[in-house]
């Protein structure tokens, strides 16, 4: 199972994000992302691999349909995709995402 977790370094320009959702003063989606990473993979192991994709490098040239999506304000940033299907735009909440992940793996916590 792959997640693939689209989110930006750091809040800056017009993708200003509001400072609610970062825990920490300094804190970046990137980080954010590694402790979602950290607390998806204790419970699941090996059964999932999570990627982070930084919105302004150049590996969004891999997503140009995402990235124009996110510019027009259609999609907001972080974007999770679970197995290359688009599952959240906008935050990467924990428990939404196990539950999907429960679902699809199939078995409960």
């Amino acid at each position: 199972m792959r997640i693939k977790i689209i989110a930006m370094r750091y809040p800056i320009g017009p993708f200003r994000l509001p400072e609610r959702l970062f825990p920490k003063p300094g804190c970046s989606l990137e980080e954010i992302t590694k402790e979602v990473s950290e607390k998806l993979l204790l419970p699941y192991g090996d059964k999932i691999e999570v990627e982070y994709v930084d919105f302004l490098s150049e590996d969004m040239e891999r997503y140009p349909k995402i990235k124009e999506l996110v510019l027009n304000g259609i999609l907001d940033l972080p974007i999770v995709f679970i197995d290359g299907e688009l599952s959240y735009s906008g935050a990467l909440y924990i428990p939404a995402i196990v539950e999907e992940l429960e679902t699809r793996i199939g078995f409960g916590g």
